[in-house]
């Protein structure tokens, strides 16, 4: 509910700052559309359960692909405010319990995100423009993936609150056009998943925590009005 709330707030605050007479020129609002894609390396995902034993595990996983786009205004002179929407997915390789079970596995591991972003750059007059960027928001995290003997499988999702922060470079191209490429690191909150086990010590359905977080190149494309 947090993070609805905030996605609310977000969007309440983009629509407040669309231009209107008088107010585009005290704050000299640019209203953009971004659409971006890139590489995800997501972080291997820890599971962990304290009672009963033999639920604990990890998932491992291969680089894998972002997309999304936002809509936003750039606003006094030097910051940017945007509500962003993306999508990442990666392959599975490995899911495994501590215990010793099959490490080798099949399956995929994905977010999708709602986020408010705000940004902070500035022009040096070099022909690129250096930004910085942090957001908050929501996110649903699913993995769907077993082990080679089917033994052990996670295939659940939560929803959970989460965050990010931003950097890179914007290449202005025309008037209306710019390009950039940045790095971001997105975390979620601990997250729930339902794996099931079947075999000793434990045989059935239970409850596992984890985490979700990632390391991205994103190249976007940005269109301002």
């Amino acid at each position: 509910m947090t993070a609805l709330r905030f996605g609310m707030f977000a969007l309440g605050l983009a629509a407040c700052l669309s231009p209107s007479p008088g107010r585009a020129v005290d704050l000299g609002l640019a209203p953009y559309i971004e659409y971006n894609a890139g590489l995800t390396i997501i972080r291997n995902q820890n599971l962990t359960r304290a009672n009963p034993i033999g639920l604990s595990g990890k998932v491992e996983s291969e680089p894998g692909f972002n997309v999304g786009g936002a809509i936003g205004t750039k606003f006094l002179q030097h910051f940017r405010t945007e509500i962003n929407v993306g999508y990442r997915r990666s392959e599975i390789d490995a899911i495994r319990l501590v215990d010793g079970d099959e490490s080798d596995g099949k399956g995929e591991i994905s977010m999708l995100h709602l986020l408010g972003n705000v940004y902070a750059e500035y022009d040096f007059e070099v022909g690129v423009v250096p930004y910085f960027g942090l957001g908050v928001g929501w996110g649903m995290i699913e993995i769907d993936a077993r082990n080679k003997t089917r033994t052990f499988e996670v295939d659940s999702d939560d929803h959970a609150f989460i965050w990010n922060v931003m950097a890179g470079v914007s290449v202005p191209f025309s008037d209306v056009t710019s390009f950039s490429l940045g790095y971001r690191y997105l975390q979620s909150e601990d997250l729930n998943f339902r794996a099931r086990r079947i075999g000793p010590p434990v045989n059935g359905a239970r409850q596992v925590d984890s985490e979700f977080d990632a390391h991205e190149v994103v190249f976007g494309i940005r269109y301002s009005f």
